[in-house]
């Protein structure tokens, strides 16, 4: 014989059985918290209750590439030469373990013809990275381009001029890399002189691909 509710009470126990449920009586607000990205499936082996995992357990079972994107939130303006500035929302979470690969772009200009940008990145601990810049400076038509790279993502690459002051230049930041520790990836920049402005317009996007 099924249970009897006495209407506008709740059940406090958890003895009801399955034939005293309606189906799709119960909701999800019922269930139990889970974390932010949390996805239900079953990795216990044999018949058994759902399980919560995270997206990046999910990811190491399905052993699959992920195309993760980002995008700038917000202008950024620096005139240190030596303290850089987060580049808001230009950022990836990293797993230990896996290897990525990394792209971002950005829009900067500089209050004079003789200072130009530097990028680098806060990180966690890696076993291996390797990345560069490619960074306008000069006219089209000319030797516009400043690349340079290394194989230390704290290392700053820093451009040495601008052809216009107060003039858009574009700025390309790629590499690879595998983490020896979880954390995040954060692009930063700074200002090659000290005291000298550079901004970087609120325009910047990025992906990182997931290769395993």
């Amino acid at each position: 014989m099924g249970r009897t509710q006495v209407p506008g009470t709740q059940v406090k126990d958890s003895t009801i059985n399955t034939v005293d449920l309606v189906d799709k009586a119960v909701t999800l607000q019922k269930m139990a918290d889970v974390a932010s990205g949390s996805v239900f499936y079953r990795k216990t082996s044999g018949i058994g209750s759902p399980e919560v995992q995270d997206i990046n357990t999910l990811r190491n079972d399905l052993h699959a590439e992920l195309l993760l994107t980002a995008k700038q939130t917000a202008q950024i303006t620096n005139s240190s030469n030596t303290t850089p500035t987060d580049i808001t929302g230009l950022y990836f979470d990293l797993v230990s373990g896996r290897r990525y690969v990394f792209k971002f772009f950005v829009t900067f200009k500089s209050a004079a013809t003789k200072t130009s940008v530097g990028f680098v990145f806060s990180s966690p601990a890696m076993t291996a990275a390797n990345w560069k810049v490619s960074i306008m400076q000069g006219n089209a038509g000319t030797d516009q381009t400043f690349e340079n790279s290394t194989t230390s993502l704290t290392t700053v690459l820093v451009s040495t001029s601008v052809a216009a002051a107060n003039t858009d230049y574009m700025a390309i930041i790629e590499g690879f890399c595998e983490p020896s520790a979880n954390g995040g990836l954060q692009l930063r920049c700074r200002s090659e002189v000290n005291g000298s402005q550079i901004t970087i317009k609120n325009s910047g996007v990025g992906y990182l691909i997931d290769a395993g």
